[in-house]
């Protein structure tokens, strides 16, 4: 069990990689690196975004940048739309296989549009139009990247597509719906401790609040009670209170859950 927050370690990550952190801060962080998998990802995310973000920082906006960054990016969704999935008929349902390349090019397209988004706020004062037009077209992009890097057998890589959530103010129905089919159902643990996390964010949505509430009522990993037990604790949630006493009532409840939710239910009296 890890005993250090997942979240407060990836916020010291950026600080850690600039080497801008105490002697203890970085103690801490390379510590947790070493039992965590899923800060390692992030890890290994952060540093691949930085280093491309580096290679093109001194990119000085022109009066076409705009012009040829859609259409890069038009082409790379027809490219995308063309190539992205083979689907393979069986008896029963359709496998769908994702092609990197075209989830690399998306990637590609997201990382400039967030600098283009920078240069037409700097440069073009006003301009509302261009901006939430070219929201759109990233946000689509980040979706698309979402839902291909998540259906991947490499359990790093569907970490990644979690992790990538956060990239998300207000992700839309499918997202959340992915996020609580890998929470339920995916068969790496770490994979869904992360989407646990993912989803913490958006408990000010009903059906997160309640997809979180009916999971601990299905998981039988420790460490998935305690982590499900500690964030519907945090939120208050009423609809919690009985699953949790329910945890504490079986005998095949190991000790480290039920002092969870004892200490949990403290909070509700």
């Amino acid at each position: 069990m890890k005993t250090t927050d997942c979240k407060h370690i990836n916020h010291l990550l950026i600080d850690f990689i600039d080497r801008k952190l105490n002697k203890e801060q970085t103690e801490l962080v390379k510590i947790h690196l070493k039992e965590c998998k899923i800060c390692q990802a992030e890890l290994e995310q952060l540093l691949i975004v930085i280093n491309d973000l580096n290679e093109i920082s001194n990119e000085k906006p022109s009066a076409r940048l705009k012009e040829n960054f859609m259409y890069m990016l038009n082409e790379e969704k027809a490219k995308a739309e063309r190539t992205k999935v083979i689907e393979i008929k069986t008896t029963k349902r359709k496998i769908w296989l994702y092609n990197p390349f075209s989830q690399v090019a998306a990637g590609v397209a997201i990382l400039v549009a967030g600098v283009m988004l920078g240069l037409i706020l700097n440069n073009k004062p006003g301009a509302d139009h261009e901006v939430s037009q070219l929201k759109t077209e990233v946000d689509n992009m980040k979706q698309m990247l979402f839902h291909a890097k998540l259906d991947q057998s490499s359990a790093s890589q569907r970490i990644q597509a979690v992790n990538y959530t956060q990239q998300f103010s207000k992700p839309d129905k499918k997202i959340l719906e992915a996020l609580i089919r890998t929470m339920d159902t995916d068969d790496n643990v770490n994979v869904r401790v992360a989407a646990i996390y993912a989803l913490s964010k958006f408990t000010n949505e009903t059906v997160v609040r309640e997809a979180l509430v009916n999971s601990l009522k299905t998981q039988e990993d420790a460490l998935l009670q305690i982590i499900l037990i500690n964030i519907l604790v945090e939120i208050r949630e009423e609809n919690a209170v009985n699953i949790i006493k329910d945890l504490l009532q079986k005998e095949e409840t190991i000790d480290a859950v039920k002092q969870m939710a004892e200490k949990g239910l403290t909070t509700f009296i």
